[in-house]
């Protein structure tokens, strides 16, 4: 499985423009991210449930069936606003109750 975007306690995110948010924050904003992976795409990768992604004015595509794309992992919660993502994505391959 492929992360595209991962944040830890002790690693920030890098990718396309990375805002300067409170600690446990990340924010992805106007991105375009394509992934050519045949299997699942997971964009995000968040340590605790405490920490937040916020995402705005981006592209998330993969050549992949929509249900191949996952935004998070396993923790945290993806806040969203002004994105176009590609049909049938999901919220999280492993865990079904991830927070969008």
């Amino acid at each position: 499985m492929e992360r595209v975007i991962r944040r830890s306690s002790t690693t920030a995110a890098t990718a396309g423009r990375l805002r300067a948010l409170p600690q446990r924050h990340v924010g992805i904003f106007n991105n375009t991210v394509i992934s050519k992976r045949t299997g699942n795409t997971t964009l995000f990768r968040l340590s605790t449930d405490e920490e937040r992604c916020y995402c705005r004015n981006n592209i998330f595509y993969a050549t992949a069936a929509g249900k191949r794309l996952a935004l998070l992992d396993d923790a945290g919660v993806a806040k969203l606003h002004n994105n176009l993502i590609k049909e049938g994505w999901r919220p999280s391959h492993g865990n079904p109750a991830a927070r969008i």
